[in-house]
């Protein structure tokens, strides 16, 4: 009777350990949809990456190079995605540098920026995109590849979009 009762007290006291251990309020895990190690904030909201590209089209004497900018991240909460396209033509071999204004594809010259602003909901799935018609980005190279982006624009419905980033892409 004396194991008995050492072993149902032995099993009471496990199953409270683990009760206990599992049943705690724990600290939401951050989202963790493809992270990449580097944040954005956009709109004010942290987003961890889960997005960052960068292409470098030489286009020679003629059309300068063109840096195009892709990035984007999950919201902490992982219910939505937000990604920013960027693109700005300089003079060819020319580091990219300062600041630029940001205008529609069409109104975009040598040295402007032109681009668009995507929201992924990811339940119910929908997405929307908008270009970015006026702002400001300006780029900062901190390495061969690494660059500061502070972005403010205005979509074409009005949305303002404000991102701070720095990324080794």
């Amino acid at each position: 009777m004396k194991i008995q009762t050492l072993f149902s007290f032995i099993l009471i006291i496990f199953s409270l350990c683990l009760v206990t251990s599992c049943g705690g309020e724990d600290e939401p895990e951050p989202c963790q949809i493809f992270p990449l190690d580097g944040e954005a904030e956009i709109n004010g909201d942290p987003h961890t990456l889960t997005l960052a590209q960068l292409v470098v089209n030489a286009g020679g004497a003629v059309f300068g190079d063109t840096y195009i900018f892709q990035f984007g991240g999950a919201n902490p909460s992982c219910t939505e995605i937000r990604s920013i396209n960027i693109s700005v033509s300089i003079p060819a071999g020319s580091d990219l540098n300062g600041t630029h204004e940001i205008k529609d594809f069409f109104s975009a010259d040598d040295g402007d920026a032109y681009g668009s602003f995507i929201t992924q909901v990811i339940d119910p799935i929908t997405q929307s995109a908008e270009d970015l018609i006026s702002g400001t980005v300006q780029f900062t190279k901190n390495g061969p590849t690494d660059y500061t982006i502070d972005l403010s624009a205005e979509t074409v419905t009005g949305q303002s979009v404000d991102v701070e980033m720095t990324y080794d892409f």
